[in-house]
């Protein structure tokens, strides 16, 4: 279990039962923030634009072979005419 895990099971089980009006508030600004982080990472794994430039960004061979196929097709198909 890592340290969120860890934090939001004991943050559960510390306000069961409480009815201490800042325990709670704390506890739904906790919540608020670990589903705001969630939709954060959903929106950036679903983000196909950034996700294909972070990947070119690794591993640049692929997209610099395709650029230099691309040019040799190009100048093949206009030196042939």
């Amino acid at each position: 279990m890592n340290a969120r895990e860890q934090a939001r099971s004991s943050t559960a089980e510390g306000t069961q039962g409480t009815s201490d009006p800042e325990e709670i508030r704390d506890d739904i600004k906790r919540t608020r923030d670990d589903l705001g982080e969630t939709v954060t990472a959903l929106v950036e794994k679903t983000d196909v634009k950034q996700q294909a430039q972070r990947i070119a960004q690794e591993n640049p061979m692929p997209l610099a072979l395709a650029g230099t196929f691309g040019a040799g097709f190009l100048l093949g198909r206009l030196l042939s005419r």
